[in-house]
């Protein structure tokens, strides 16, 4: 995970090793927010496919979605307007929405994917936020945010919002448990087995 503490200082070949890791697999965790002028001096900003596009103003109910991510009932210790930086997707997803953009944005990069955050996780006010850790490693993780589901008897449970984690219903059912849970990117197409008879 990169933040904005070390400026984004990484040289021209390290940029380059960073992105062959990528594009063979990996996954880069970035987190942008009012660091934005820094990111665009770096060689990173060249190759990532999410974009800081602008800076912009979030206020505390933007960032209503990191805790829905984090999925703790702790709030973010913050009122008022924090800054931070547009996302940008030109072939992603957005992973954590708010009204004013995206929070959390995902874009593929070869075999592997790219996660930015809109905020600073090193500045407040999220580096006072006791379920940081825990935003930190749902992010590496790749998870959805978790949504609270209130039942018909009143029962209260949660899920994820798109993607989940395999169930156990059996071997037989792991190709299309595999499926359901995979990331879908729309310029990515998958490799489709069959026979083609040409004459």
């Amino acid at each position: 995970m990169i933040a904005a503490g070390d400026r984004y200082e990484i040289t021209e070949a390290d940029s380059q090793v960073m992105s062959d890791w990528v594009a063979s697999g990996g996954h880069l965790v970035i987190s942008v927010g009012a660091q934005r002028a820094s990111w665009l001096k770096s060689p990173m900003a060249e190759w990532v496919p999410v974009r800081a596009a602008a800076d912009r103003q979030m206020s505390d109910s933007d960032l209503r979605g990191l805790e829905a991510l984090a999925v703790g009932s702790q709030r973010i210790p913050f009122q008022g307007r924090v800054r931070g930086t547009e996302l940008e997707l030109s072939d992603g997803r957005t992973s954590v929405p708010s009204l004013t953009g995206p929070l959390v944005g995902v874009s593929a990069y070869g075999f592997g994917r790219v996660t930015m955050l809109s905020v600073d996780i090193d500045r407040d006010p999220l580096v006072r936020w006791a379920a940081l850790p825990r935003l930190v490693e749902r992010l590496v993780e790749g998870a959805e945010p978790v949504e609270a589901v209130i039942g018909g008897d009143g029962a209260s449970s949660t899920r994820t919002r798109g993607g989940g984690a395999l169930s156990h219903s059996g071997i037989s059912d792991l190709k299309t448990q595999l499926h359901g849970v995979q990331d879908e990117f729309e310029q990515v197409s998958r490799w489709r087995s069959g026979r083609c008879w040409c004459w």
